[in-house]
């Protein structure tokens, strides 16, 4: 749908007959991005949320109900068969298998890596799964962490904030992989790292972290958009975890929003989080997902949890990676 048609829908319009969604009350496009500080750090009370309510405020991905233009990204959202739901720890363990042909990813805004790591200790512990890679974001580090916040059986990498407080990314990694450098970025509008992993029956495939800071979601627009050229060009698998601080609830009537995914999709890359992960007593957004290229038949879920303000999210596919999960992880540097 184009920018001057959108601007002409009514308030009813926006209304979805199958499912719940937030809509604002403007009659077009808007810029700003300022949210409410207030409720910036709110914490969840999962005990106290009904989330059967927001398990029916869904983004849909094909936007206009019909198909996409692009018949590769068509292609991805229909063999993906994207399945998301919320899950509590026990039904969790019951989707997460130990077989070595699953790649599982794990996507968690920590909100201070040294603050809440024992959240995820413990969270990890309950699930008792080995993750091929955890993703973190907001890891408030200025340095390398000390040991004591080492995972056993996992490597971890990292890319801090310059010259300001709070943001940066990180990922514990359990597989054979390379750091991609070329691909990490850190600047006034986001931070960024991607490993390549080994693939035993097609390409090397690419997994990466993003941290949107609070700048122009076009600025962000313009820091991605070379990254995923790249990724596009290698025509590798991608999935890339993160709070994107982009509200895919907002795609009908904010246009950086709009603009965002008009980008990722311009990569035949779709959006797998598909319901709230940030509820406050006033409002629910999809800001942290994980977004792919992938067109293998996936599993994403929103884990129940109060390890921070955001709710942490799972995606589950096959994929045959270098080593196991008996064997020592091992990294290679790019050359």
């Amino acid at each position: 749908m184009k920018q001057s048609e959108l601007k002409k829908l009514k308030p009813s319009d926006w209304e979805c007959n199958n499912c719940i969604t937030i809509r604002s009350n403007e009659n077009e496009y808007e810029d700003n991005h300022e949210r409410d500080l207030n409720s910036l750090n709110e914490n969840i009370d999962v005990k106290d949320v009904d989330f059967t309510k927001y398990d029916k405020m869904c983004f849909d991905p094909l936007r206009d109900g019909s198909t996409f233009k692009d018949t590769k990204l068509e292609d991805v959202y229909h063999q993906s068969n994207i399945d998301c739901s919320y899950v509590t720890n026990d039904e969790t363990r019951q989707l997460l298998t130990s077989q070595d042909e699953i790649l599982t990813l794990l996507n968690v805004r920590i909100r201070s890596q040294t603050k809440n790591f024992d959240k995820l200790l413990m969270c990890l512990k309950t699930l008792n799964h080995k993750f091929t890679a955890i993703g973190l974001s907001e890891t408030h580090l200025k340095d390398k962490p000390h040991e004591y916040y080492n995972l056993e059986g996992y490597n971890f990498e990292h890319v801090n904030r310059i010259g300001r407080k709070s943001g940066g990314v990180g990922m514990y990694i359990s597989c054979i992989y390379k750091l991609r450098q070329d691909l990490c970025k850190a600047n006034l509008n986001m931070e960024s790292i991607f490993i390549e992993i080994d693939n035993n029956e097609a390409k090397n495939s690419l997994l990466g972290v993003v941290y949107r800071s609070h700048s122009a979601i076009d600025n962000f627009i313009s820091d991605l958009d070379p990254i995923l050229q790249t990724i596009n060009e290698e025509k590798k698998t991608c999935y890339i975890m993160g709070d994107f601080n982009i509200d895919l609830l907002k795609d009908d009537i904010d246009r950086p929003t709009h603009d965002y995914l008009d980008l990722i999709y311009s990569h035949s890359i779709i959006p797998t989080i598909l319901k709230p992960t940030r509820i406050t007593k006033t409002s629910a957004t999809i800001i942290d997902n994980i977004i792919t290229n992938s067109d293998h038949s996936l599993k994403t879920a929103i884990l129940i949890t109060d390890m921070s303000d955001h709710l942490p999210s799972i995606l589950m596919t096959r994929l045959k990676t270098t080593g196991n999960n008996s064997e020592k992880v091992k990294k290679y540097e790019r050359k």
